[in-house]
């Protein structure tokens, strides 16, 4: 069997091959032609079933495409100016993420202190009703609650149905 370098470049059998096996290591030596193609167009969408020839153009092309894509990412993920291997992005963020504990320390001091200043409001409020006899515990009446609930507990009076030639 012929092996695959005489219809891709190094890069891309490589590649190739990471995608297939979602592994970093490599074998030494590439692959043979069919096996090449068989993952070439599983990237395109081929099934590889038992029943199944080798996969056709279209399938081999979006495959070959989706391949493009990859190498394109690996370069981008590999390169010396991208992401978080540039030592002054990784700066950049350490300097970001210690802002945003700084403000993140702030705010929960603050929300301490207005969860007390809310607990001593309700307190007061509790009492500024009681004062003013707005709650039930001294008054004969039954509070607007209980009125709405006594409406509810009643059972509905049943409607009597009248023939008017279909029943209803």
């Amino acid at each position: 069997m012929e092996i695959c370098t005489k219809i891709l470049s190094n890069e891309e059998w490589k590649v190739l091959y990471m995608r297939e096996y979602r592994v970093a290591t490599l074998p030494e030596e590439p692959p043979n032609i069919k096996q090449a193609i068989i993952w070439l167009g599983k990237l395109g969408g081929f099934m590889n079933r038992k029943s199944d020839n080798l996969p056709g153009s279209m399938t081999l092309w979006r495959g070959y495409e989706n391949l493009k894509e990859s190498i394109v990412m690996l370069h981008i993920m590999t390169s010396q100016n991208c992401g978080i291997r540039s030592a002054e992005t990784l700066q950049k963020f350490t300097a970001k993420i210690e802002k945003l504990e700084a403000k993140i320390e702030r705010l929960e001091r603050e929300n301490e202190s207005l969860k007390a200043e809310n607990k001593a409001l309700k307190i007061e409020n509790a009492e500024l009703k009681e004062r003013l006899g707005l709650n039930s515990k001294n008054s004969s009446l039954p509070s607007s609650q209980r009125v709405v609930q006594n409406k509810k507990d009643k059972p509905k009076k049943r409607q009597k149905r009248r023939w008017s030639g279909v029943w209803a």
